[in-house]
């Protein structure tokens, strides 16, 4: 009897110690163009950042639209909606990033990558952001700067998008460069809903490149872009184009 309820013991003990590396946080996504509602899952060893298609709303649901803002600036809106949704898989024990990815042509592909090792800088600076207090830090990915606030009250090295890799959970992040913010909306910690969920790599069919090929496909995509809309310009020689993205394709 007594082997038994040892057994017992040491299986309860084994469960709620997977049950403690478990999360669900929700996030909201936010700029001038986007607001969406998106989920993470986190299971101890895998975690998926899903972006729902039917949550996303944007100004305009054309392909490839062209029209004029209140600063007579050409526009381009793309409708990433297509009843899939957006999907960013990490592996922390293999260090593998999987992505579902919008290109510049309105198209959409998977991009295997690896999870970034972001050179954070902690700042000193602390606030409350609802219920948790939070540290600052900064760092630059991709060509943007980011702004973060995190909290060691959640232990884990998590956060929205690609984001991660600090002492706590990542409660706020805003991509300076563009003006994207995610907030933290709902966090459950441990997670039964998470411990439940089926966390997998991306699977919709769309073709599979890697980083580098992915950046090749928008740098072109983008010229192809920059060459339409200066076209559309009264005065070509007096234009300048910008494209506003969550990161660059330079390659180095």
């Amino acid at each position: 009897m007594k082997t038994t309820y040892l057994l017992i013991a040491l299986c309860v003990s084994a469960v709620n110690s997977f049950a403690q590396q478990t999360g669900h946080f929700a996030y909201r996504i936010t700029s001038k163009t986007v607001t969406a509602v998106s989920d993470l899952f986190y299971d101890g060893n895998q975690s998926v950042f899903v972006l729902y298609d039917k949550d996303v709303k944007r100004p305009s649901d054309t392909t490839a639209s062209v029209g004029v803002d209140g600063s007579n600036h050409r526009m381009i809106n793309l409708n990433i909606s297509d009843g899939k949704d957006f999907a960013l898989f990490k592996d922390y024990r293999t260090g593998a990033m999987v992505s579902r990815e919008l290109i510049f042509n309105g198209k959409k592909c998977i991009v295997n990558d690896s999870i970034p090792a972001l050179d954070w800088k902690l700042e000193p600076e602390k606030k409350m952001i609802g219920q948790y207090e939070c540290q600052k830090a900064t760092t630059t990915f991709r060509c943007a700067n980011y702004t973060v606030w995190f909290t060691t009250a959640v232990p884990l090295s998590l956060g929205p998008w690609k984001l991660g890799g600090l002492p706590g959970l990542i409660v706020e992040a805003v991509n300076e460069n563009i003006d994207l913010r995610y907030q933290l909306v709902a966090a459950e910690y441990p997670s039964a809903q998470a411990a439940a969920y089926t966390i997998a790599k991306p699977n919709t069919g769309d073709p599979i490149y890697s980083f580098s090929s992915f950046a090749e496909i928008q740098q072109k995509e983008l010229k192809r872009m920059q060459t339409f809309l200066m076209s559309m310009a009264g005065n070509p020689s007096q234009s300048k184009f910008t494209a506003k993205m969550p990161e660059c394709f330079e390659q180095k």
